[in-house]
């Protein structure tokens, strides 16, 4: 049909009338995504200030590679915002002495159990308009109930991916794209006959993320003399001749991303001390901010400091940086400058 410009306003004055204001507006009226920090600072200079809300994101990767921790702390971030949240133990392994430990209000926080698709999508469909946060912890656990109802020697692939795919489209259609925010977490498999692996639970899930993250373990870390980890650090056997790593190091690549101040494809590291309650080492992440923009300057394997003080190697810049607030705190600061 030929178009008529003059009948511009009118036509979308009638379409707001039909459908409401919100449903149709020029780009500019739409309000910048709000984050929901995770506090780890490696992570939310990756993905540009935290986990997008009113976005969807997924996490996955093998298992033991911080994806639900990684959520805890968006939890605890959520929290402090003065957001309500809700966590869906589908893989029934919730821990509430391990979410206090991390920091998490227990006693503000939904804990919904059940490991159905269509009764975890009737659940959470019903929490959209009173919960913020929604973290579904795991996609990879989720049965069917066409799964349930068939004998267990037949097989039906993709059952679980079409269940996940209805249930998808059923919140996202009920989703506020101001005020909600969904964590898909999610584990990785084998593709059949082919050297590679993906997430579970159908393309539906990376269709409808804005942010993906991929994580996966990188190296195991040990303490040095000084108490830091290190993948060189002092190797001590345990009682049974084996060594028990103090920490580790992960890889976090952003697999999709369609919001600002996050690249796709982007790598960042980080580290996990294990007796830290599940904090994760920042200092080492602001270390290696110092370095890499020459805020400390390096001869050999002595650095000088702003203040003109000379100290060995990055475990001196370390001690610095934790004996000086303000130079931690411009250290941040910088971290998402350096873009």
């Amino acid at each position: 049909m030929p178009v008529d410009v003059r009948e511009y306003d009118k036509i979308v004055s009638l379409m707001k009338k039909e459908y409401g204001d919100d449903v149709i507006r020029v780009g500019s009226d739409y309000p910048e995504v709000k984050r929901i920090p995770t506090n780890i600072v490696g992570l939310d200079r990756l993905i540009g200030g935290g986990i997008p809300l009113g976005r969807w994101s997924h996490f996955y990767g093998g298992f033991s590679t911080c994806k639900t921790l990684i959520a805890i702390h968006t939890i605890k971030s959520a929290q402090q915002m003065g957001l309500k949240c809700a966590y869906y133990d589908i893989e029934n392994q919730f821990d509430p002495i391990w979410f206090k430990a991390v920091g998490v209000d227990t006693d503000n926080l939904l804990v919904v159990d059940g490991s159905v698709i269509e009764e975890v999508g009737e659940k959470l469909e019903v929490l959209l308009g009173v919960v913020h946060l929604h973290v579904v912890d795991s996609v990879g656990l989720g049965v069917s109930k066409d799964e349930l109802s068939i004998d267990l020697d037949k097989w039906l692939p993709g059952i679980n991916a079409r269940a996940w795919g209805k249930v998808l489209r059923t919140w996202n259609e009920r989703f506020d794209k101001e005020n909600n925010a969904i964590i898909l977490i999610n584990q990785t498999r084998q593709v059949f006959g082919k050297n590679i692996e993906e997430p579970t639970g159908g393309n539906s899930i990376n269709f409808i993320s804005s942010l993906s993250l991929k994580l996966s373990k990188s190296s195991w870390l040990y303490h040095d003399k000084k108490g830091h980890l290190t993948p060189d650090g002092v190797k001590t056997d345990n009682i049974g001749g084996d060594t028990d790593p103090s920490g580790i190091e992960l890889l976090i690549r952003v697999d999709k991303s369609r919001i600002a101040n996050c690249k796709q494809n982007a790598v960042g590291r980080v580290r996990l001390e294990f007796e830290s309650s599940g904090q994760f080492d920042d200092i080492w992440t602001l270390v290696r901010v110092a370095i890499w923009n020459g805020i400390v300057e390096k001869s050999g394997t002595w650095y000088t400091l702003p203040d003109g003080s000379k100290v060995q190697g990055e475990t001196g810049i370390r001690g610095y940086i934790e004996e000086n607030e303000e130079f931690a705190v411009s250290l941040k600061k910088r971290l998402y400058e350096d873009e």
